[in-house]
């Protein structure tokens, strides 16, 4: 090794420090950072053989990379709209609301609704969701391409057809062949509008059995026989209404008709109707849908499941949110605003329902901390310092050397 390869092998062990000083100062930097993974540096020597001599020279080089897949802590939020995944994954986010902008992934979740109603997170990525219908259901095929950006204000002051209505009332096992009990309840059509159903049990000859008849005004909606067992508990719905296989369709008026579906309570239960010796009641009685006015708040179930609360109490499901998983998320390329891009090292994503195929489940209204060592950094930053002023020796050295040689001249 000759003395001016020293000054190449000390000026590379500056440059391999300075580098992973800097992976620190980010580190530090981002310490109170949502979602932000720390970058670790890696060292590794370069070493030439000289053939047929007896030197060797070379030097070092380092590499940085983020530890993506490592998570930090979840902590809580006042934010009803800020969320982390506990366990793998990624939100999946584009940089623009359009379909044509680029598709990334972020674990930086605290979204907010900017003034147009999108949800985007602090970084400015709008986050992507499966649109549901108002019964909760997929309106769209679960693909990373059919998934567009969450606009929160998109329900506000519109209207919803009733979809579900579910009754929990008690009819009278004395009651005589030919009784009738009836009530009359609130649903709404797909303008808003509320129209009435009457619901008449009528009692048939049949041990335990009552007929049943839905009626908007002088319009017969539907019919069916309701069986109870001898305990008092429903057995069997049948006929039109059979809630176990039908969902009927109520006249809407001028706003077209929609299917209703009808929830008596669970089969062999006392949860919903029921033929008990007491006066034949209606305990309680309810009915999704109606004019959506001012949204409250937003939840978010640990499945993903985004549902919109409205200030008359009504709830709608609006979005599911997928996750992305990576066979090696800690391949994947980082961009500035804490997201990521796929990489041929990370391999291309896997999208999923959260909690499904080794994705993790969403925690409202928390957010999972940088996954920053405070004391691990600082320990770093005084190795780091220590090797980068230990290479500077080297070049002055190597220069006091050089001198002694220039000096043999005199």
């Amino acid at each position: 090794m000759t003395v001016t390869s020293s000054l190449a092998v000390g000026i590379a062990g500056m440059t391999a420090n300075a580098n992973a000083m800097s992976g620190v100062a980010d580190n530090i930097a981002n310490l109170n950072t949502a979602g932000y993974k720390r970058a670790s540096t890696s060292f590794s020597s370069l070493v030439a053989d000289q053939t047929g001599g007896d030197g060797r020279t070379g030097g070092v080089t380092s590499k940085t990379n983020s530890l993506i897949s490592k998570q930090g802590l979840i902590q809580a939020s006042a934010n009803q709209t800020d969320l982390a995944i506990d366990g793998s994954g990624f939100f999946v986010t584009r940089s623009g609301s359009a379909s044509s902008d680029q598709i990334t992934y972020s674990r930086s979740g605290a979204f907010t609704p900017d003034r147009d109603g999108y949800l985007r997170n602090s970084d400015g990525l709008y986050i992507q969701g499966w649109k549901l219908s108002g019964d909760g259901n997929m309106t769209v095929a679960a693909t990373l391409d059919t998934a567009t950006p969450i606009q929160i204000s998109e329900l506000s002051g519109t209207a919803a057809p009733t979809s579900n209505f579910k009754i929990n009332a008690n009819l009278d096992s004395r009651a005589p062949t030919g009784t009738q009990f009836t009530n009359t309840f609130t649903y709404y059509d797909s303008l808003g509008g509320s129209r009435q159903l009457s619901v008449v049990f009528t009692k048939i000859a049949a041990a335990n059995s009552w007929d049943c008849d839905l009626n908007d005004g002088a319009t017969l909606l539907g019919t069916g026989t309701l069986a109870f067992n001898t305990n008092g508990t429903l057995q069997s719905v049948t006929g039109a209404i059979n809630t176990a296989t039908t969902a009927i369709s109520i006249a809407s008026g001028t706003a077209g008709s929609s299917p209703l579906k009808l929830d008596f309570g669970t089969l062999g239960q006392a949860n919903g109707l029921r033929q008990f010796a007491e006066s034949s009641v209606v305990v309680n009685a309810s009915a999704d849908g109606g004019f959506l006015r001012t949204i409250s708040s937003v939840d978010v179930s640990p499945t993903g499941q985004l549902d919109v609360l409205f200030s008359d109490g009504t709830r709608r499901p609006f979005y599911k949110l997928p996750l992305a998983t990576f066979r090696n998320a800690d391949g994947l390329t980082s961009l500035a605003g804490n997201a990521y891009v796929e990489s041929p090292d990370s391999g291309s994503p896997t999208i999923s329902d959260p909690g499904s195929l080794g994705a993790g489940s969403i925690k409202a209204s928390s957010l999972e901390a940088s996954n920053v060592d405070l004391a691990e950094e600082f320990s770093n930053m005084i190795r780091y310092q220590r090797a980068y002023s230990a290479s500077s020796r080297i070049i002055t050295t190597a220069d006091e050397m050089l001198q002694e040689a220039n000096n043999l001249k005199r």
